[in-house]
């Protein structure tokens, strides 16, 4: 090849490089321009307000309700996420934290105290529980716990507080039994490991146990709840499971508040996450409304008034 073919053809290809990776840059602008409006960073707990989250402003309900139709359609295979969702957790736990992490969202609500009955969805280690009975000293804490281990240390903990009550079940839109995957130790956690799926990895030591099922009317009855002040829910990707139980149960409105931790990549056999979490947006904004969205961090919705 003649200097000045291959000069042309280096130069071509430079440009070409060039164009490429621009364009690659613009794409990953303009999501991160999606998931910053996504992520609703402005609408959350201003820091000189920190204790009354604000209500979001209808104009940023609709920008969400235009993100939300423009990835629906996307698919966000288990195990695996979209590049949207990864960018979003990303952006979101570094917002989350500024904000004030934990102590100003997941552990403050005002409007908790002697009187309030609340639930938690996957008790643990009794971290949330713990904080949430120490700090509002609440009437009833239910705490839903189904894997063994779990449940004894949590037994263990409370043995002492009677206003918190374990139950060893797990939810779900129909009863019966199901298996769960469980590790122990500093990174202890829980999901369902239906028949015919494969652990996500980092799971594959991880002891397989079966547990019980129970519907959300079932464990209402179970419970003797009527209304609850809060609802906690954070289950390693079986909150896709729970959230649609309770609202094919048609349960949200016995629930004040609401707060979740939809996982982005945690979990099994999770098929198009993304959609699936708009269109429960779509439906919880029926009776509630968003209070503070760090997405696929932790979010928080209350019953309208």
């Amino acid at each position: 090849m003649a200097p000045t073919t291959m000069l042309s053809v280096g130069i071509g290809g430079f440009l070409l490089g060039l164009l490429v990776s621009q364009l690659l840059a613009s794409l990953r602008v303009e999501n991160l321009d999606a998931v910053k409006t996504q992520a609703q960073s402005n609408c959350v707990v201003a820091k000189n307000e920190r204790k009354e989250p604000s209500i979001l402003s209808q104009n940023h309900v609709n920008k969400y309700d235009k993100f939300c139709k423009a990835v629906s359609v996307r698919k966000n295979p288990a195990g695996k996420g979209a590049a949207s969702t990864k960018l979003a957790y990303d952006f979101n736990v570094a917002q989350y934290l500024e904000g004030g992490g934990d102590d100003v969202f997941q552990h403050s609500h005002d409007y908790l105290g002697i009187h309030s009955v609340i639930v938690e969805i996957g008790g643990n280690k009794g971290i949330f529980a713990n904080t949430i009975h120490t700090k509002y000293n609440p009437k009833e804490l239910h705490v839903i716990e189904p894997v063994t281990p779990m449940y004894v240390k949590l037994q263990e903990r409370f043995q002492t507080s009677p206003a918190v009550m374990l139950h060893k079940f797990a939810l779900s839109r129909t009863g019966g039994s199901i298996k769960m995957a469980y590790r122990t130790g500093n990174d202890a956690a829980a999901k369902f490991f239906p028949a015919g799926t494969k652990l996500d990895r980092g799971w594959e030591k991880a002891t397989v146990e079966d547990v019980e099922l129970k519907t959300f009317s079932d464990a209402w009855q179970a419970m003797g709840l009527d209304t609850v002040d809060l609802m906690n829910i954070n289950i390693e990707g079986a909150e896709f499971e729970v959230v649609e139980a309770l609202l094919a149960a048609n349960m949200q409105g016995n629930i004040k508040n609401l707060q979740i931790q939809f996982h982005a990549h945690a979990g099994i056999d999770v098929d198009d996450r993304i959609g699936k979490r708009c269109e429960f947006h779509k439906i919880l904004r029926r009776t509630h409304e968003l209070v503070y969205n760090f997405d696929w961090v932790w979010e928080q919705w209350t019953l309208k008034t």
